[in-house]
């Protein structure tokens, strides 16, 4: 079995020679001449976590350093090969580092969306990443643990339920009680956003920098937007339950409104929506047992 990345290494000559933190124009020309980028994502639509990572390229507009290619097949996932060199569990998304001559001589294959979405920051956006531009370094780490909270949040008592919203295995009780807890999540959120002072308007940042541009994202942003895009389509639509409350969550459903009319945002939520019809059209749901409560509705 063949991989794409393993043709990359034969090209590690054309690579720029260059620090993590190189200059961002001159990676670009670089990948323009030689026709190979420094980096490939491998992201699916459908998945909130890939297109988190999608996110993140969009926003600080990466496309031409870093390619995005659909997930290889189940099978080819599930091969050693896979396991040993993309990811040790057969999952994506993975994003392939092409070794750069004179400073990276390896190919490195980066797994798990936080460590992708952190190194792209780090790698070309630095400059841009809100957070990268305090100089007061208590506003500093304190934003940054802000931010790493709130995807902490997510990650670790929010994603953890999502399986059971679209995968086989769960009857009906587990799944609303994953809702439940996933509710129980966006209620702490919502708490947090309503004492931030720092917020001045819902229609800002996650993590809001003061001084910086007005539709600047943080990392929470990144891994929070995606998710509440299956919780605007799934729960209302297949369980007939609004988790995007504005009632209840003034603050999070306009922060999710003000997301969406996002450059960035606006092109993950088409990507996203048009996968979630895909799974409804093809009858993932029904497969369940499930009947449609409503129709698949924006907010």
């Amino acid at each position: 079995m063949m991989f794409g990345f393993v043709a990359c290494g034969s090209s590690a000559g054309k690579q720029p020679a260059c620090h993590c933190r190189c200059d961002l124009n001159r990676l670009r020309m670089n990948a323009a001449e030689s026709g190979s980028k420094p980096c490939v994502l491998h992201s699916a639509n459908v998945s909130n976590f890939s297109s988190r990572a999608r996110l993140a390229v969009y926003h600080h507009k990466l496309e031409d350093v870093v390619d995005i290619v659909p997930p290889m097949k189940p099978d080819e996932r599930a091969s050693k090969q896979y396991r040993e060199i993309m990811h040790p569990f057969g999952k994506f998304p993975v994003l392939q580092v092409h070794p750069v001559q004179g400073v990276q001589p390896e190919l490195h294959s980066i797994f798990e969306t936080e460590p992708i979405v952190q190194y792209l920051i780090a790698r070309f956006a630095s400059l841009e990443d809100p957070l990268a531009r305090i100089s007061n370094s208590a506003d500093s780490a304190l934003l940054n643990a802000k931010c790493e909270m709130y995807v902490r949040l997510h990650d670790t008592y929010t994603a953890v339920h999502q399986a059971a919203l679209y995968r086989a295995g769960y009857s009906l009780e587990e799944r609303h009680n994953a809702l439940d807890a996933i509710d129980e999540s966006l209620g702490a959120l919502e708490r947090f956003l309503s004492k931030d002072s720092a917020r001045s308007s819902p229609e800002l940042s996650l993590v809001p920098v003061r001084g910086c541009e007005s539709d600047a994202l943080s990392r929470a942003d990144f891994a929070w937007f995606p998710t509440a895009i299956y919780l605007e389509f799934i729960p209302p639509r297949w369980f007939g339950r609004c988790i995007l409350d504005s009632e209840r969550r003034p603050h999070f459903t306009a922060w999710f409104r003000w997301m969406k009319s996002h450059a960035a945002g606006k092109r993950v939520h088409a990507e996203m929506w048009g996968a979630l019809q895909n799974w409804d059209d093809s009858g993932r749901w029904t497969a369940f047992n499930l009947e449609p409560q409503a129709p698949a509705l924006e907010l």
